[in-house]
């Protein structure tokens, strides 16, 4: 992405009420050529409402919406033309078979791709004459993609784009989407998928109550919360505490590096640090030179998801016992 580019959407100081209801408060944001955004949160956090002021079918209370320089309210014809869209639900005339309605749909845009591009995209070579309404929910979602691409747009909005799809059509899916981004193609997706947004998005966004409370890079919020896990067993009795003084004052690890040591099951300990190697290795040498054995060593590693869980864990909510989303 070329930072010297104009964005080719820019949302500035973004408010919508809904009678009272403050849903979204003064979003802001860009998206640039060739770039990848994901808007990530709970539900009733403002996504679909952001979505929706995109395509042109939800007007700001206040503030700037701009597609290609337009506004997308007053100007969605113009915009929709450069632009394609997938919705989480869409439906599709279960009588109908899939090539007549791809043969039908393309006729709407005058630049759009052949018949054969929209099966070849969906991977629907083979169901081509079958009735959609026979098509299995993840063959539903790779149509409705396709046809979200038949008209090549300079910019793509996706809701939830691999709801339904087994892994492998995900892969293919996220592939697409990444060739789509090499070929200087925007998108914008909504999602609850974490890997997903892990893979795919430049920018994530984190909203919630109708805010971006964090807007950054995937990496970014993965060396931001860089703690891990310690898990391991013992077949010497030990508390935390002489697991703490040794990593410490014995082998000189920072106080700052070490969150947490907890007991989870008698035998059974559980240590969060952003030093898991050197905690690994100071406890192998403790070990070793006490007499005694660690086993069941196993070192769990922080994903966007656990991140997503902790950012967004609500009071009273139940986390399970060792997941590293409590610290």
């Amino acid at each position: 992405m070329d930072k010297q580019q104009s964005p080719i959407l820019s949302v500035d100081d973004f408010h919508i009420f809904y009678n009272k209801l403050h849903a979204v408060q003064g979003v802001t944001f860009q998206v640039y050529p060739g770039q990848i955004i994901g808007l990530l949160g709970p539900n009733g956090a403002g996504k679909t409402s952001i979505m929706e002021a995109l395509m042109g079918l939800r007007r700001p209370t206040s503030g700037v919406v701009s597609v290609f320089g337009m506004d997308p309210w007053k100007k969605r014809r113009s915009i929709n033309f450069w632009t394609g869209v997938q919705l989480q639900v869409t439906s599709l005339p279960d009588d109908e078979t899939v090539i007549r309605f791809s043969r039908l749909f393309r006729n709407f845009y005058p630049n759009s791709v052949s018949e054969e591009e929209i099966l070849e995209t969906a991977n629907l070579r083979d169901a081509r004459n079958k009735r959609i309404g026979k098509l299995s929910i993840g063959q539903k979602q790779r149509l409705v993609l396709a046809l979200a691409l038949l008209n090549q747009p300079r910019l793509i909005l996706l809701d939830e784009p691999t709801t339904g799809l087994d892994p492998t059509a995900r892969r293919e899916i996220w592939e697409t989407l990444k060739a789509l981004k090499d070929n200087q193609r925007s998108i914008v997706m909504a999602t609850h998928m974490m890997d997903e947004a892990q893979f795919l998005c430049d920018r994530v966004l984190f909203m919630d109550k109708g805010k971006i409370i964090e807007n950054t890079t995937p990496d970014y919020i993965a060396q931001k919360n860089s703690l891990s896990l310690v898990e391991f067993r013992a077949t010497k009795k030990i508390q935390c505490t002489d697991i703490l003084s040794y990593l410490t004052d014995v082998y000189g690890i920072a106080d700052s590096s070490i969150t947490q040591c907890k007991v989870i099951q008698p035998d059974k300990f559980q240590i969060a640090t952003d030093k898991s190697d050197e905690v690994v290795a100071a406890l192998g040498a403790w070990s070793h030179s006490a007499g005694w054995k660690i086993y069941d060593l196993e070192i769990k590693k922080q994903t966007l998801e656990d991140v997503y869980l902790k950012m967004f864990k609500r009071e009273n909510q139940a986390v399970k016992e060792g997941d590293i989303s409590a610290i």
